[in-house]
């Protein structure tokens, strides 16, 4: 949360609040091992996702008929139908220093640049969605 503040404020041009971000973005912070023994003892265990779970979210999303709401009704058919994981199936964030180009249009904010998921690629027209 604290770092949420700084970098708002660091946004807005406030004096020390980069410096301070920086500062806490380079400290590693560990949990006691204790307190983090208690944690994973109250933490649920991990399920699959089932047939069920992924046709309910499905069916709830496009019957919102929203283009948010079809679009992870697709993404969660994918992701369960192929056995992809949703980071797979959606993109992620990456430093970008471990990026060697970054392509014209790619979408980057600060040091990260998104990496897309799955992507449909329209060869004939050129155009990738």
């Amino acid at each position: 949360m604290l770092s949420i503040l700084l970098n708002y404020g660091a946004e807005l041009g406030l004096p020390g609040c980069l410096e301070l971000a920086q500062v806490l973005e380079r400290m590693t912070l560990r949990v006691p091992k204790d307190i983090r023994a208690v944690w994973k003892a109250k933490r649920a265990d991990k399920l699959a996702m089932t047939y069920e779970h992924a046709s309910a979210i499905v069916k709830e999303g496009l019957a919102r008929k929203t283009r948010r709401h079809r679009s992870v009704a697709i993404g969660v058919a994918a992701q369960f139908e192929f056995t992809l994981r949703q980071i797979d199936v959606i993109g992620e964030w990456e430093k970008v220093s471990g990026v060697q180009a970054i392509e014209p249009g790619t979408i980057v904010s600060g040091r990260l640049v998104w990496r897309p998921g799955l992507r449909f690629e329209d060869v004939a027209a050129g155009l990738s969605t």
